[in-house]
């Protein structure tokens, strides 16, 4: 089971990387910094591995504690990553890709211009995939149900 979870989260990963790279270039992004949303949409969940399995596959609501578990995926992705001498700035992308520009998001509450634009753009692939695949809590979302969401919850 483990090795097939593995698998989901390299193939989200994939599919992360390649959607912000092209929206970054759509949005006319420089080619430099639309490498390192590349490489840090492969590299945003890297964390995961080091989560309870149990909780980050439940396929039930999760608690609040448990959902406060899931959020730390962020900065122990960072760490593996600073570990690993990766790029400092892929290493700031991954930290605040699930930072929102209200302030509302994790792991520092970020606002606004805060935010990288790289890490902005790969929160809206991550977002955008998670809604559009099947989970473990739930079926996929359509396209067109799925940007609807992203502009009702602010994300677009």
């Amino acid at each position: 089971m483990q090795i097939i979870n593995n698998l989901r989260l390299i193939k989200h990963s994939i599919k992360v990387a390649i959607f912000s790279y092209i929206l970054a270039k759509k949005m006319k992004v420089l080619e430099e910094q639309c490498q390192n949303i590349f490489w840090a949409g492969l590299l945003h969940d890297i964390g995961k591995v080091r989560l309870d399995q149990n909780i980050l596959n439940k396929k039930e609501k999760l608690t609040a504690a448990e959902f406060e578990h899931i959020k730390q995926h962020v900065v122990l992705g960072v760490e593996l990553l600073r570990k690993y001498n990766i790029k400092e700035t892929i290493c700031k992308i991954v930290e605040q890709h699930h930072e929102r520009d209200d302030g509302t998001g994790y792991p520092n509450g970020l606002k606004e211009d805060e935010i990288l634009i790289e890490s902005k753009v790969l929160r809206y692939a991550d977002v955008y995939d998670a809604l559009t695949s099947n989970r473990s809590y739930r079926k996929k979302y359509t396209r067109q149900q799925a940007r609807e969401i992203m502009t009702q919850e602010e994300l677009i």
